[in-house]
């Protein structure tokens, strides 16, 4: 017997657009030892569908973040770096760019409750 593990992402519409094959499990002989999966492999399962899940968040995301949301300008970035998420299935490195921050929104700013309490002379 053959198993094939796949992830199939649909649009919002419903359509499927992208399938990707995560594992293919073969069982020969019904024995103890083969029955069902074993641990090993339904990690290795779940950490990469883990992986193609996070993969395609962080893509839809940064979608939405190509433009600016005030004035809709294309936003450039001034490179990238790789981010480390901790998951429960082990440790995922996604890209992460820099995006340069425009005029038209308003700057972020940052606020640091340690300031408060100390005194500047």
């Amino acid at each position: 017997m053959k198993m094939r593990v796949q992830v199939v992402i649909e649009s919002a519409v419903g359509e499927p657009t992208d399938v990707h094959e995560i594992g293919c499990i073969h069982r020969e002989e019904l024995r103890p030892d083969t029955v069902g999966l074993t641990l090993d492999k339904t990690k290795t399962v779940l950490e990469r569908m883990q992986q193609r899940s996070v993969e395609q968040q962080a893509a839809e995301y940064l979608r939405t973040q190509s433009h600016c949301p005030y004035c809709g300008n294309k936003r450039y970035h001034k490179g990238a770096h790789a981010v480390t998420i901790r998951t429960l299935f082990g440790k995922l490195r996604l890209k992460s760019p820099r995006f340069y921050h425009y005029q038209c929104q308003p700057s972020p700013q940052r606020w640091y409750p340690e300031c408060e309490t100390k005194r500047w002379n």
